[in-house]
C-alpha cells in the first residue's frame, strides 16, 4: 500500500520538472538578440540622463553596463582634435601677450640699454658715411658743371668758325680742307658738351640714391632712438595699458575655446527621470 502511494507522488512531481525544463529551453532560445553598441545604465534611488552637446564620433567609453555613474560624471569622450588644435593656440597667443607685457613692465637693463645704444650708433655712423658721399659727388658735379660750360663754350666757339669757313668756302676763298677741318673741331667740341652733360647726369642720379639710402636709415635711427628711450625709461603706461588690454582679450578667447573643448565631453546630469538611456557610438 505504501509503495503504491509513493509511485503516485513521484509521476506529478517529475511532470512539473519536465514542463518548467521546456519552459525555460523556449525562452532562451527566443529571447530578444542583444543590440551592438548600445549601452545602458541603471541607478538605484536616483536617475540620471547622458548629455551630448555637439556631434562628433566617440573616441572614448569610460563606463560598461551596469557600472554606477555618478551626478556630472564623464561617460564618453567625442573626437576634440580641432577643439584641442584651437585652445593650444589661443593658450600660445595669451603667454606671448603676457611676455610681452612682462618683458615692457621690467626697469631697463644695462645691457639692453648698451646694445641699443650701439644700434643708433651704427646706424647714425652709415648715415654720416652717405652725408660724406653725397658731398663729395656734389663736389664733381660742380667741376663738371664747369667743365661742361667751357665745353659748351669751345663748341659754340668752333661752331661761328665752322660756320665762318663755309662761307669763304662757297665763295672759293677756303679750301675743302680747312671746311672739314673746321667741321671736325666742332663736332669733337659738341661731344664733349654732351658727355659732359651725361656725366652731370649721372652723378645726380647717384646722389638721388644717397637721398634715398640716407631717408630709410634716418627712420631706422628715429625708430632706434624711440627704443631706446622706452629701454632706458620704461614702457609708458599707456602702452602697458594696451597690453593689459591685449592680455584680457587673450584670456578671454583661451577661456571660450577650454569652454568649447569641454562641449566634447560627454557628461551624466540629474534628470530626474530614467536611468543612464541610452548611448549609442556610430
Amino acid at each position: 500500500m505504501k509503495d503504491r502511494k509513493g509511485k503516485r507522488i513521484a509521476k506529478p512531481v517529475f511532470i512539473l520538472i519536465l514542463i518548467a525544463g521546456i519552459a525555460a529551453a523556449a525562452w532562451y532560445y527566443t529571447r530578444p538578440a542583444p543590440v551592438n553598441s548600445v549601452y545602458y545604465g541603471e541607478i538605484h534611488g536616483k536617475a540620471y540622463d547622458v548629455v551630448v552637446r555637439v556631434p562628433g564620433m566617440v573616441t572614448d567609453i569610460y563606463f560598461e553596463e551596469g557600472d554606477m555613474v555618478a551626478e556630472d560624471e564623464t561617460v564618453a569622450v567625442l573626437d576634440d582634435t580641432a577643439a584641442k588644435a584651437a585652445y593650444d593656440k589661443a593658450a600660445a597667443a595669451a603667454a606671448t601677450v603676457k611676455a610681452q607685457y612682462d618683458r615692457a613692465a621690467l626697469p631697463a637693463r644695462d645691457q639692453e640699454v648698451a646694445i641699443q645704444s650701439d644700434a643708433v650708433g651704427q646706424i647714425q655712423s652709415q648715415i654720416n658715411a652717405l652725408y660724406n658721399s653725397r658731398k663729395k659727388l656734389e663736389t664733381t658735379i660742380s667741376q663738371l658743371e664747369l667743365a661742361n660750360q667751357a665745353a659748351d663754350d669751345l663748341f659754340e666757339l668752333k661752331k661761328d668758325s665752322y660756320d665762318k669757313i663755309l662761307v669763304l668756302y662757297n665763295e672759293g676763298i677756303e679750301t675743302e680742307t680747312a671746311l672739314q677741318k673746321a667741321e671736325n673741331e666742332m663736332n669733337a667740341a659738341e661731344k664733349s658738351a654732351d658727355t659732359g652733360r651725361l656725366q652731370i647726369e649721372a652723378v645726380r642720379n647717384d646722389i638721388s640714391v644717397i637721398n634715398a639710402q640716407i631717408s630709410a636709415l634716418s627712420y631706422q635711427r628715429n625708430s632706434a632712438r624711440e627704443g631706446l628711450s622706452l629701454v632706458q625709461e620704461g614702457a609708458l603706461d599707456e602702452d602697458l595699458d594696451i597690453l593689459l588690454k591685449q592680455m584680457d582679450l587673450a584670456a578671454l578667447d583661451m577661456n571660450l575655446a577650454a569652454y568649447q573643448l569641454s562641449l566634447y565631453q560627454v557628461n551624466t546630469y540629474h534628470g530626474g527621470r530614467g536611468g543612464v538611456r541610452q548611448f549609442r557610438s556610430r
